[in-house]
């Protein structure tokens, strides 16, 4: 009799144990289900803050990051720009084809957006500055429709690359910021003196900084 409970207690001990085993390798299953998960979702936030291009006049404006764009021309050269503000911007969304730059610390308008045609793969926006500039017909891919789509990465870079196609004139006049009307003058120039290669820049609209790198092939 003891021999046969001594048995049961094993038996029941063994079960115990395999079932404790199991749902410790479900418990790490599901965790690493989730940690892929995560790791999928940052990959998508990712890719949603890169790759962003934008294209007006003769130049593509390729968005890399938070601080940095890429400038393309159609010789192909890829002209790097860093830059720095010190504005702070959110954007607004006001309907499916109509959003607002803010500046958060003034609180006032920076620019509006626009989205005026869409034609095949591609949408066309106007931007109107807060002094009445105007930027017409941005030429932006269709896939990226959707304003929560450009948040991550726009409302950082966006101010950086609409004061350089408009010549450093879009800043608002409160802000304490540096001329950088020659800065990026002398930058398109050494781009068009650098056929088929690559001229940087580093700019910093809060301090002034101006940095133009040599012509590289």
């Amino acid at each position: 009799m003891k021999r046969i409970k001594n048995l049961t207690l094993g038996v029941i001990a063994a079960t115990i144990l395999s079932l404790g085993l199991y749902a410790c390798s479900d418990d790490n299953g599901s965790l690493a289900e989730k940690n892929t998960v995560v790791e999928n979702n940052s990959v998508s936030e990712t890719q949603m803050t890169t790759n962003f291009k934008m294209k007006y006049g003769n130049f593509t404006y390729e968005v890399i990051n938070e601080n940095l764009f890429h400038i393309i021309d159609g010789s192909n050269g890829v002209h790097p720009v860093t830059y720095t503000s010190n504005t702070n911007l959110t954007l607004l969304e006001i309907s499916d084809t109509e959003a607002i730059l803010f500046e958060e610390s003034l609180q006032k308008e920076y620019a509006r957006l626009k989205i005026v045609d869409v034609s095949g793969d591609l949408a066309y926006m106007d931007v109107v500055f807060h002094n009445g500039m105007v930027l017409s017909n941005i030429e932006v891919p269709k896939a990226v429709l959707g304003w929560g789509k450009w948040i991550p990465a726009i409302k950082e870079i966006i101010e950086g690359i609409f004061d350089y196609i408009s010549g450093g004139d879009t800043a608002l006049p409160e802000m304490v910021i540096y001329d950088m009307k020659d800065c990026y003058r002398n930058h398109m120039i050494a781009m068009q003196n650098c056929v088929g290669g690559s001229v940087s820049l580093i700019a910093d609209q809060s301090t002034g900084q101006c940095s133009i790198g040599n012509c590289v092939r």
